[in-house]
This record gives C-alpha cells, structure tokens and sequence, in this order.
C-alpha cells in the first residue's frame, strides 16, 4: 500500500510525503500525483521526500527518475529532503532483511 501526501513549503514549493511500498503496483499512483502537481501549474519547486518507504523496487526508482527528468526539462527543479530512503527501504529483489543480532559475542 502505497499514501502520498502533498504539503506546502513556501509560494510555488511542495514536498510529496510518501510512505510504503513504491513498487510496479502502486507506482501509477505516484506519477499520478505528480503529473497533477506539474498540470496545476504555479509549482516551482517538488521536493520528494521518500524517507517512509518500506519498500522500492526498480518501477518504483524508474517512476522518480522519469518524474524528475520530466521537471527538469519542463524547467522547474527536484528536491530530495536531505535523508534518502535507500539505505531503509528493502529492495524487492534482495528478500528478507537479516534478522538483527541479539547478544554480544
């Protein structure tokens, strides 16, 4: 399940929240919310921030760098908040996450 949320930073900046999974099912929903935010006109400035994501997948990285080369050409600019999601979204592809260690040795 995938929720985005679009908050204002200042006249002509927002910040999509988004929380989840971004994968090949929900990445439309994404796009989607962009592609509104760029026909609505008057936005200068989206910041992304992904630092909810539980899961992303390679749809889900494709989607952002189509989103961003989309707002680039159209000559506005992407923020990432400062915090990337990376290192805490689990990729599809790599399985379960290792179970923490319990202990010292």
């Amino acid at each position: 399940m995938l929720h985005i949320r679009v908050e204002p930073v200042s006249r002509g900046e927002v910040v999509v929240v988004v929380r989840g999974e971004l994968d090949c099912a929900t990445s439309g929903q994404l796009r989607a919310a962009i592609t509104a935010l760029l026909n609505r006109g008057g936005i200068d400035a989206i910041g992304l921030d992904l630092r909810g994501l539980e899961l992303l997948d390679s749809i889900g990285i494709g989607t952002i760098v189509v989103a961003q080369r989309i707002e680039t050409t159209d000559g506005r600019r992407r923020r990432n908040r400062p915090s990337s999601c990376l290192p805490r979204a689990r990729s599809a592809a790599a399985g379960p996450s290792p179970r923490p260690r319990t202990g010292a040795r």
